[in-house]
């Protein structure tokens, strides 16, 4: 805010442009205004208080900032997956309070802007450019880790490829922990095995496994209704 307090700059036509190309994807038309805000090295979403009660959606960014994004990544799609970034956060309402970033919403902000990517037909690696030239690996207190936040990208790609879910699969090894970490206690008066959770694996995996073992994802997209 104090950066670009007045406002006084004008909004760069590329940058219109890729928003507009951003929200013809998701079918919607622009209901904020998009500000270059130069010297403030970066991107951001906020809801300004434009007078008489009222705000207005802004979405402010530093065009040199945008250059020397797209020079780092080595293509024209780092500046876009941020600007597809912010709209997520105003989509999803993060802007609203005015609190600023933390760990969730810069992850769906993050799904969103790889959904949106793949739908302009990017590539994956495009999609992910931006968070690739991070130095930085680990999650600080407004934003997560990079090996998380490019996760999040390919999630969301993937959603916006159609896919239903894409993740490694549980190795021979961890389902041979799984079998053996095993105990048998008494549950409801009867003797039953429990299994004890092994680290690192998430219920994606879990899901995984259980999809490939029905067939894989072709199966589950031909089932035409789900009934008790």
């Amino acid at each position: 805010n104090d950066a670009c307090s007045q406002l006084g700059f004008s909004g760069d036509e590329d940058a219109e442009i890729a928003v507009d190309a951003i929200l013809d994807k998701m079918g919607l038309y622009r209901n904020f205004v998009i500000q270059e805000c130069p010297d403030i090295n970066n991107a951001v979403a906020k809801n300004i208080d434009i007078g008489s009660g009222k705000k207005e959606r802004y979405i402010l960014y530093d065009n040199d900032f945008f250059n020397k994004i797209d020079v780092k990544a080595g293509n024209d799609w780092a500046a876009t997956s941020i600007l597809a970034h912010e709209i997520g956060h105003h989509l999803n309402g993060h802007a609203l309070n005015d609190e600023g970033s933390n760990l969730k919403w810069e992850i769906e902000a993050d799904e969103f802007s790889g959904f949106v990517l793949a739908r302009m037909e990017a590539t994956l690696e495009d999609a992910q450019s931006d968070i690739q030239t991070f130095k930085y690996e680990k999650a600080t207190r407004t934003h997560p880790a990079k090996a998380d936040r490019l996760l999040a990208i390919e999630k969301g790609y993937n959603r916006g490829l159609g896919k239903t879910i894409v993740v490694e699969k549980i190795d021979d090894e961890i389902i041979k922990d799984i079998t053996i970490n095993k105990k048998e206690e008494i549950i409801n008066n009867e003797s039953e095995y429990v299994y004890i959770a092994v680290d690192g694996i998430s219920a994606e995996q879990v899901l995984y496994n259980y999809i490939n073992s029905v067939g894989g994802e072709e199966n589950i997209r031909n089932i035409k209704k789900l009934k008790k």
